[in-house]
């Protein structure tokens, strides 16, 4: 069998890949604070957020079919609706990645095509009706340029998902590197030469490219040693197709419901408020994010080996896993946060004198992604198991926390304060503490564990290293 199996090494590439993305980050962000106007960085956010919107299309797609080509690689006889599969191999079940693969060329195909053609027309009547002064040719050009980029990465983004079933932990590090490398080096000389936004969105567009296509590299890389099928009969996508649909859907009613939660303020700030405003809720958002993506990280590597043990039954290893995940991300985000008050604020402010950022906003900002981040993380290992019972209150509270926040920032004109406040009143009355609890439950793990087998295992994680 393909174990699918996580170590150092990968753990290594995936922090690498993370710090590299906030290295960038911290590049480009005062690249652009410095050379965009505050019309320019607020439409940037605008079409981050639109583009956001499109994604949605995906409707659960990307991380329904990493699962199971997880449980396929793991050597699932067959993939179920509702549950991981009742048995097993000691081998990689080619014929069933095989379907998979093709099943996922098809579906992303549509996505895309769909995707596009929304952007090309409601998108565009919404970049008309924000920008006040009037869209010109340069901005134009720059929407063209990014509906395009969308496009591509949609069509090819099946690759990412692909590599994250079968445990390519370390590749699929690698891409987000050569990506983030390739998108320093295109935005800085563009907008240094002048470009503005244009010059962002190229590079944009060519560090998708390069990752899509580092992902097709590495896949087939992996899997050479394997046969692997490209020709399956239709009723066997179809009935792949069927299985797949069966969580996806569920998958993509959470997509949605993260959407309209959290990156749907960045389009009611620019509505309501003014771009002005909407560059600084989106810079702090971005940053706080960064923090949140690092502390999830050590999860991201371990998802395939946590759904590998839910296939496998392996309720000592699920225990394992979930506790040093959480263990993990409390400290990081901890730390995050310290620098961001301490450091992060007054370096903002120094690059871009005028912007509004007040310490209490950060602060509540800060406690929500904390809160809303670690719901989401205790919610993938639920996944794992192939259920999605926590969809219909994800909905539900994204359906109130959008209706709160219009109504902080449209009658009560609280401001991004409003933005946050609405989305943690929301959430906190049960999403952030049911899930945790629902997966504590699911796998027998007690709070205080979350200590002793955390600690355990890191500390014999650093001892193994330095012996």
């Amino acid at each position: 069998m393909a174990k699918i199996s996580v170590g150092k090494k990968d753990l290594l590439w995936v922090y690498w890949s993370r710090f590299l993305t906030i290295g960038i980050n911290v590049l480009l962000l005062p690249l652009i604070m410095k050379y965009l106007r505050d019309e320019e960085l607020g439409l940037w956010y605008v079409f981050a957020s639109i583009s956001q919107i499109v994604n949605l299309f995906d409707f659960g797609f990307n991380s329904t079919i990493s699962r199971h080509m997880t449980y396929a690689w793991s050597g699932a006889d067959k993939l179920k609706k509702r549950s991981t599969a009742e048995g097993y191999s000691n081998t990689t079940n080619t014929k069933l990645v095989s379907e998979l693969i093709v099943t996922c060329k098809m579906i992303y195909l549509i996505i895309s095509i769909i995707g596009f053609l929304i952007m090309s027309t409601l998108g565009t009547f919404y970049i008309y009706k924000v920008v006040k002064e009037g869209v010109t040719q340069k901005i134009l050009m720059a929407w063209i340029v990014y509906t395009v980029s969308v496009f591509l990465n949609m069509f090819y983004g099946y690759w990412s998902s692909l590599l994250q079933g079968i445990g390519a932990v370390e590749e699929r590090s690698k891409m987000a590197v050569f990506s983030k490398v390739t998108q320093i080096l295109v935005a800085g000389g563009l907008i240094l030469s002048g470009f503005g936004l244009l010059g962002f969105v190229i590079s944009y567009l060519l560090s998708g490219l390069v990752l899509r296509i580092a992902g097709k590299i590495f896949f087939y890389r992996c899997t050479k040693s394997f046969e692997i099928h490209e020709k399956v009969q239709f009723s066997q996508v179809k009935n792949c197709f069927s299985m797949v649909w069966a969580t996806a859907w569920k998958d993509g009613m959470v997509m949605l419901a993260q959407y309209f939660g959290t990156q749907a303020n960045t389009l009611i700030c620019a509505y309501y408020i003014d771009l002005s405003s909407t560059s600084t809720y989106g810079v702090m958002t971005q940053v706080v994010s960064i923090i949140a993506q690092v502390s999830s990280s050590y999860f991201n590597a371990y998802q395939p080996v946590f759904s590998s043990a839910c296939l496998r039954k392996d309720k000592e290893k699920q225990k394992e896993i979930a506790s040093k995940t959480d263990l993990i991300y409390k400290v990081v985000f901890l730390m995050g946060t310290l620098a961001l008050l301490t450091l992060g604020i007054p370096l903002i402010k120094l690059l871009r004198h005028g912007m509004n950022i007040g310490a209490g906003f950060c602060a509540l900002l800060c406690l929500f992604y904390y809160l809303f981040n670690q719901k989401d993380l205790f919610a993938s290992m639920i996944s794992s198991f192939n259920e999605i019972p926590y969809w219909p209150a994800y909905v539900f509270s994204s359906v109130c926390s959008l209706g709160l926040s219009i109504v902080f920032v449209g009658q009560f004109h609280l401001g991004i304060m409003g933005l946050v406040l609405a989305q943690l009143i929301v959430n906190v009355i049960y999403n952030f503490w049911k899930w945790p609890l629902y997966l504590m439950k699911k796998i027998n793990l007690h709070y205080y564990e979350i200590y002793t087998i955390g600690f355990r295992g890191i500390f014999e994680g650093v001892y193994s290293k330095r012996q």
